[in-house]
């Protein structure tokens, strides 16, 4: 099975690995990060599309845009 295509198939064997071996609290804690990490890249891009915008603002945008894209 091709998991990602710019990885060899024995790379992709590792990753499959390496998560498979992590325990359930901390496969959620890493996504949980991920999370975290998006969400702070898409408030730096709100601010700067919209430098006036308050700290509310900028939030009331990204719920917006994931509510877009749960309608995708």
């Amino acid at each position: 099975m091709l998991l990602a295509q710019d990885l060899r198939a024995a790379d992709q064997q590792r990753l499959v690995l390496f998560w498979r071996s992590l325990p359930a609290w901390r496969r959620i804690q890493i996504i949980g990060e991920l999370h975290e990490a998006a969400d702070l890249l898409a408030l730096s891009d709100l601010r700067r599309r919209f430098p006036d915008d308050t700290p509310e603002q900028s939030r009331a945008r990204l719920a917006a845009r994931r509510r877009q894209l749960e309608r995708l």
